[in-house]
């Protein structure tokens, strides 16, 4: 396959334009080898192939012209990318699909990263490396990912889940564990447009009412509103409804070997005859695609 180097690249010289950087990166991200001097020597390959040039096989300027990639016009593009892919993929009972995962990435130990993402507290001053907290929503249908957000150890997922409701549509529908699932969020994610499927925080024993029980381990319950929460002003959290209806679904999972455990699922897909609760019961365990999205991410790629 030949590769995607523009023609006004000036490697002879040393000069490596953004946008050649950008695509040697990139095919130096999806090779085996993944360094600097085997992405450079087939480079090297095509200039003399196609353009009849030589260039030093130092990685140097390559390396440095990477570096200097505007970070703004990578985002750019992955915006765009994001934004055509996004109906890509297989959906769900004819639904958009898009999976919420949290992490963690280690960063190099500079000063000005320990400044922006101060390393975790209980780790002794100088002993310890920059952390980033990252939010990801991905195209489960496609595995594209959508988006990002990123921020300290002291902000919660949840903060940065709700700075990318943007890229929700009405009609989709959102896959997450347990830690994005609140009152405040359901609800506003609802005047959306937007489903939720989410296991119940295991705090939230109380402060419902059973509204219809569906079957054995399936019934629509009624959630109580609870106290203003600091994301929102006290105006806009009273002309929040008292009661919020959502579907409850218990699932014993039995792994042989392993001691039996209860999964208490809540959908606001409050249609059981449209959406079944086995494919509710299926749906959520196809969450863990995301821990896979993001590991590709972090240690394949």
């Amino acid at each position: 396959m030949t590769c995607p180097i523009t023609s006004g690249a000036q490697a002879g010289n040393g000069s490596f334009p953004p946008e050649q950087t950008f695509w040697l990166f990139l095919s130096q991200v999806l090779a085996a080898d993944g360094s600097c001097r085997e992405v450079l020597r087939k480079f090297l390959a095509w200039l003399a192939v196609e353009r009849g040039e030589e260039a030093s096989p130092k990685t140097g300027a390559y390396c440095k012209a990477r570096a200097r990639l505007p970070l703004d016009a990578v985002e750019q593009a992955h915006k765009r990318l994001a934004k055509k892919s996004a109906g890509d993929g297989a959906r769900w009972h004819g639904r958009r699909v898009k999976v919420v995962d949290g992490s963690s990435v280690s960063m190099p130990d500079t000063p000005e990263n320990q400044v922006r993402y101060p390393q975790p507290t209980a780790q002794k001053a100088g002993c310890g490396f920059p952390v980033m907290r990252v939010v990801a929503i991905f195209s489960l249908g496609s595995g594209v990912l959508l988006d990002l957000a990123k921020g300290t150890l002291k902000t919660h997922e949840r903060t940065l889940f709700r700075q990318l409701w943007d890229i929700f549509d009405s009609g989709d529908i959102t896959l997450a564990d347990t830690g994005f699932c609140s009152y405040g969020d359901l609800y506003y994610l609802g005047l959306r447009g937007v489903d939720c499927v989410m296991p119940n925080h295991q705090k939230r024993k109380k402060g419902l009412d059973v509204v219809k029980r569906l079957g054995k381990g399936h019934r629509i319950v009624a959630w109580h509103k609870g106290p203003c929460p600091r994301w929102r002003t006290k105006e806009e959290w009273a002309d929040v409804p008292e009661r919020l209806h959502v579907r409850e679904i218990t699932t014993h999972l039995n792994v042989p070997g392993f001691r039996t455990t209860k999964l208490v699922t809540v959908t606001t897909l409050l249609d059981h005859k449209a959406f079944p609760k086995r494919d509710i019961e299926d749906l959520y365990r196809q969450r863990w695609m995301a821990e896979l999205y993001l590991r590709d991410i972090k240690i394949a790629l």
